[in-house]
């Protein structure tokens, strides 16, 4: 069974509505996990929808599918792609694993 999960119509019309597969959200939420250390079910799969088309239309791939390999590849899209997921502050401050994943970053350097 492939689920498709669709992008804002505020965005595009409904007859435009590009599809994302299931897969393909499944491995962004893991970059998003690896990168920052959310767990992409609480930040919600609409914002790493959202935050992925912002960096398609930075890198200008043609597809969200060809975007995985620039968020691998490319720092300055991966950035923006962490930085278009919006995360309630008071979220933030509640989530021991933040914390951990910063401390394990900042030794890392």
């Amino acid at each position: 069974m492939t689920t498709n999960y669709y992008s804002s119509s505020a965005q595009h019309p409904p007859e435009q509505t590009p599809t994302i597969n299931a897969n393909t959200i499944s491995r962004l939420a893991e970059i998003v996990s690896r990168t920052i250390g959310f767990d992409p079910e609480r930040i919600g799969l609409n914002s790493i929808i959202r935050a992925a088309h912002e960096a398609q239309a930075y890198s200008k791939v043609s597809t969200i599918e060809a975007l995985e390999n620039q968020l691998i590849d490319d720092p300055k899209c991966r950035q923006l792609f962490t930085e278009s997921i919006v995360v309630p502050e008071s979220w933030l401050f509640r989530e021991p694993k933040v914390f951990q994943h910063i401390n394990t970053l900042l030794c890392q350097r």
